[in-house]
């Protein structure tokens, strides 16, 4: 079974595999979200992209970037832990 460091890095390679295709194709800017090797996009706000990742694949973790030239770090800010409540 794949843990999570595998398939962000799954998520990221799909993601970067695509991104030179999508820029000629004039997605530049857009949103997508990856899980695993499927991508949904391309989408206007993070929180649209956000919300067609969730009516795709639920509750699963799923990346989502901007389709840019040149990427910004990527910064977690937050975690969701399957089960789990804040007073945990």
């Amino acid at each position: 079974m794949e843990d999570a460091r595998e398939r962000f890095r799954r998520e990221l390679a799909t993601f970067e595999a695509g991104k030179s295709s999508w820029i000629e194709d004039g997605h530049l800017g857009k949103w997508v979200a990856v899980l695993g090797d499927d991508v949904v996009g391309f989408i206007e706000t993070s929180r649209d992209a956000w919300w067609a990742g969730f009516k795709r694949w639920g509750k699963a973790g799923f990346l989502m970037r901007t389709v840019l030239e040149q990427q910004k770090p990527i910064v977690i800010s937050h975690v969701c832990l399957h089960g789990a409540s804040i007073e945990d």
